[in-house]
């Protein structure tokens, strides 16, 4: 069973264009007694829009560059993470390394098929995150566009591949993968690139959420005040 943990290291594999170890393989040498690696856990990866105080010009790039998909990537630390305000405190310059300062929002409609392109296109931003030395501090959206465009870009042209890929190596098709189920879910207009006097609407364990954003506004985009520190 392919759970969010092994999709990671698949991903990690396939985008360092190492071998994809098999179901057999892996089940063999991995730790099944050890908690996941801390960017395998899927409260890392997934979030809502919220999470980062993305500014309502943030979130209409986003949907411009995600308009055909059911997922939107995020750049920013987890401000609604509680050790994140308590290192603030402690340190004023603290920051959370670049890799953890980025997650996915999915489309309460989204498949597995749209969790595994997301985590793909995620995988490649936290490594352009590591490897680019002019970004460093505290991270914002805006100030990574270039970067989105260019790994969603990038995971746009290498998910049938990657598809093709995981298959070979003994993989089932997405369709039957077995994530469990990510409760933390987002609604918004598929198909459209404008968000004025739009809503999304966040689903965090069954609670919903709604908040309307208007691109004149400058304020936080949603109101919901739920810890992300949970799992999802």
């Amino acid at each position: 069973v392919l759970n969010f943990e092994r999709l990671v290291q698949l991903i990690t594999c396939y985008i360092s264009q190492q071998p994809l170890p098999t179901p057999q393989h892996m089940a063999r040498t991995e730790k099944i007694f050890l908690p996941p690696q801390h960017l395998t856990r899927r409260a890392i990866a997934f979030g809502s829009v919220g999470r980062a105080k993305l500014s309502p010009s943030e979130l209409q790039e986003l949907m411009d560059l995600f308009y055909k998909e059911r997922f939107l990537l995020v750049v920013g630390p987890n401000v609604k993470n509680p050790h994140f305000a308590w290192f603030r405190s402690k340190q004023g310059d603290y920051c959370p390394p670049p890799e953890e300062q980025c997650h996915i929002v999915l489309h309460s409609n989204a498949t597995n098929v749209d969790i595994v392109k997301s985590t793909l296109a995620l995988c490649l931003l936290r490594k352009s995150l590591v490897q680019n030395d002019s970004i460093h501090g505290i991270l914002r959206t805006s100030e990574c566009m270039g970067l989105l465009k260019e790994c969603y870009q990038q995971a746009d042209d290498m998910f049938p591949s990657f598809l093709k890929s995981m298959q070979r190596a003994g993989w089932a098709p997405p369709a039957r993968f077995m994530f469990g189920r990510v409760t933390m879910r987002a609604e918004w207009p598929l198909g459209q690139t404008s968000v004025h006097n739009s809503a999304i609407t966040e689903t965090v364990n069954g609670t919903r959420h709604n908040s309307t954003m208007t691109t004149s506004s400058s304020t936080d985009l949603t109101k919901n005040t739920t810890t992300e520190a949970s799992n999802v």
